[in-house]
């Protein structure tokens, strides 16, 4: 089968951060993925990488353990904002 995608989409680019040999394999995974229980697309913020629904579990029981532990304090939302704010105008600038 053969597809034509524009170039902006940076393909390669985005199958090698995700770990994958080349473009095929990549497209063939998230097309797996979208047939799965999970169809929405999980993507570790500093590998950029699509999680396994394994490892996704893992980082909700790591998070469900610090809570546990009581290693979580109150929720200040304007700080989550400033950091999305930042981490966005970052990844602008790049």
């Amino acid at each position: 089968m053969q597809v034509t995608l524009p170039d902006e989409l940076n393909l390669p680019d985005r199958a090698a951060a995700a770990g994958f040999p080349d473009v095929a394999a990549y497209l063939a995974e998230l097309v797996e993925r979208d047939a799965g229980p999970f169809p929405e697309y999980v993507v570790d913020p500093k590998s950029r990488r699509v999680l396994t629904e394994d490892e996704l579990r893992a980082e909700l029981q790591k998070g469900l353990d610090s809570i546990e532990r009581g290693d979580v304090g109150p929720l200040d939302i304007e700080a989550v904002r400033r950091r999305a704010h930042q981490r966005h105008a970052a990844e602008t600038v790049e």
